[in-house]
């Protein structure tokens, strides 16, 4: 953004080889305030994206622990049934 701004006072102020000098140092100040916009932009997509994807792989390790548990209180029931049938 400075570089926007000091590029828009030399267009307006200086002499005509200045100006355009001005003019791409304005063209240039966008462009890298554009670029950051963008990198910032795609680095909070990212960040949001691995957080949800965690949190999936999380939910699906809790699935497999919470099958696991059950089949083997299943076991457990069923051991005691037949202990108790016995």
């Amino acid at each position: 953004m400075l570089f926007g701004i000091s590029g828009a006072i030399l267009v307006t102020s200086l002499s005509c080889g200045i100006r355009c000098m001005g003019f791409f140092l304005a063209l240039l100040g966008n462009i890298t305030w554009i670029f950051t916009a963008i990198t910032i932009s795609n680095v909070c997509i990212l960040t949001l994206f691995s957080v949800y994807f965690i949190c999936n792989i999380k939910g699906i390790g809790n699935n497999i622990n919470r099958d696991k548990i059950m089949n083997f209180l299943e076991m457990k029931k069923i051991r005691l049934k037949s202990i108790i049938s016995a």
